[in-house]
């Protein structure tokens, strides 16, 4: 893999109605459809000299959608949909209100790192070990140059932690990226080998 592009899933229904993400399962809104076709065409122009892309997403409905959008546009064959992309585990906090939510978060406890929010839920440390696995064996698996992951906004800063090669727990409560709904990251190695990120969060093709 010399060539990672991340891309958040367009707007879910949890973003426009207040209500919890994490393992909820909401489909795009309207806005967010037309989010992932844009992204879509724009990806296609992109990477429209690319011989070889795999294309990996999160198992939820909303990466699901936004995948099968570049899916379409790329004429990718197979879509690898992994429950190992999913975004933070909330667990109690699955399918409710913000407001419901809050009455059951859990008090914070020290490190950040090992605190989670919510019964039967993950720490930030769980999520990245999580993801850490999850691109290893991406890593391990696939034989093109250049592969696409459709995820969500925690799981992408984890895997953008991944790329360089972050993994000391100050570095990793402290070091973050703002991720927003279709959204592109494009990280690469460079000639010389240098872990580098291209793109951050770029959004200019939603305007």
């Amino acid at each position: 893999m010399k060539e990672l592009i991340l891309i958040r899933h367009g707007e879910a229904e949890h973003l426009a109605n207040k209500l919890t993400g994490g393992w909820s399962d909401h489909p795009l809104t309207a806005l967010g459809m037309q989010q992932a076709l844009k992204t879509a065409k724009t990806i296609f122009s992109y990477l429209s000299e690319r011989a070889h892309i795999s294309l990996y997403s999160s198992d939820l409905i909303r990466a699901q959608t936004t995948a099968q959008q570049i899916q379409s546009h790329l004429k990718i064959n197979y879509i690898h949909y992994h429950l190992g992309l999913r975004e933070l585990n909330n667990g109690i906090a699955k399918n409710i209100s913000i407001g419901d939510a809050k009455k059951l978060l859990n008090p914070i406890t020290g490190p950040t790192l090992d605190w989670t929010p919510y019964q039967n839920g993950e720490s930030w440390r769980m999520l990245s070990q999580r993801i850490n696995q999850t691109m290893e064996e991406i890593h391990s698996q696939t034989h093109d140059d250049t592969v696409i992951i459709i995820s969500h906004a925690n799981a992408i800063i984890c895997m953008i932690h991944w790329w360089l090669n972050i993994t000391e727990d100050h570095h990793l409560t402290n070091i973050m990226y703002s991720i927003d709904p279709c959204s592109i990251t494009h990280l690469i190695q460079d000639k010389h080998g240098c872990l580098t990120i291209k793109k951050l969060n770029d959004t200019s093709h939603l305007k």
